[in-house]
This record gives structure tokens, C-alpha cells and sequence, in this order.
């Protein structure tokens, strides 16, 4: 079956919020699949009003699995909000992609967990003190040969 992807109908509004962004990261590591089975393994979410939002502590059941953080924030005045940086499981935490064309930000972060991860917690450092919502999904059977997930556009 072949998909089309449109990138302008997926990022062009925000207030449709991070689920297509999760569509079109998902699919940039399926088709490379070695087993051919994407599976979803740890979720865990958190809405705080901050500067640095954290995630409750989550393990993860096998190695070599994606982790995507999923983070959209509210917007106060000057600059528009960003995600400053992820960190959390002693993985180095990647930009995959930011929308933040209006006030606020969503954006998604990606790690790859080479061994499985025991009572971790991910921490998303915001440009503002404000509303701000965090999810971090894991996935096992993704291809992690990849250098890199990003919107080619």
C-alpha cells in the first residue's frame, strides 16, 4: 500500500496539537523495521505550569528502543516559547521537530535506548515559567541504524 504524506497538512496547525507529529515520526521508523513490528512499551504524561517539567519516574522492558518526548507549551509575551533542552535516562536527547509558527511551542525530542531503562525520568527545560504539557512514549522494533528523525521538506 503506499502512503502519501503531506508535511503542510501535518505542521501547518497547531491546534491539532502533537498527534499527526507522532504519525510522521512513527512512520520515518517503521518502514525500516527489521522485525517489521513497532511496539509501544512505557507512556507516561505530565501538565505543569513551569519552567522545567519532568515526567514520573517509568522503565522501559527491552534495549535498542526510540523514546519520543512530545512537548507543547502556552505562550506569556516576547520571544516565542522553546524547548530549551530534553534530558533524563543518561541518553542524549535530540531535536526532531518544532512548530511554533504560533504563540507556543510543540515540538518532538527523540533518544535511542541501547539497554533497557530502570525508573527513569525525562525533564524538558522551557524558555518561560508556564502551562506546558510532557509526554515521553518509548517503542521497541524500530529501526535504530538511523543517524537521524527529521522532516525533510
Amino acid at each position: 500500500m503506499r502512503c502519501t504524506i503531506n508535511p503542510a497538512r501535518i505542521f501547518a496547525k497547531k491546534r491539532n496539537g502533537l498527534l499527526p507529529l507522532l504519525g510522521f515520526a512513527l512512520l520515518s521508523f517503521i518502514g525500516g523495521s527489521a522485525s517489521g513490528a513497532v511496539t509501544r512499551d512505557a507512556t507516561v504524561s505530565s501538565d505543569q505550569s513551569t519552567s522545567a517539567i519532568s515526567t514520573t519516574p517509568f522503565s522501559t522492558t527491552s534495549g535498542n528502543e526510540l523514546l519520543l518526548a512530545f512537548i507543547s507549551t502556552d505562550y506569556l509575551s516576547g520571544s516565542n516559547t522553546t524547548v530549551t533542552g530534553v534530558t533524563g535516562g543518561g541518553l542524549t536527547w535530540v531535536l526532531v521537530r518544532r512548530t511554533n509558527l504560533q504563540s507556543g511551542t510543540s515540538e518532538i525530542w527523540r533518544a535511542f535506548a541501547t539497554s533497557p531503562s530502570n525508573n527513569v525520568t525525562v525533564t524538558a527545560t522551557i524558555s518561560q515559567s508556564l502551562g506546558c504539557s510532557l509526554t515521553v512514549m518509548s517503542f521497541a522494533g524500530v529501526d535504530t541504524t538511523g543517524a537521524s528523525l527529521y522532516y525533510r521538506g
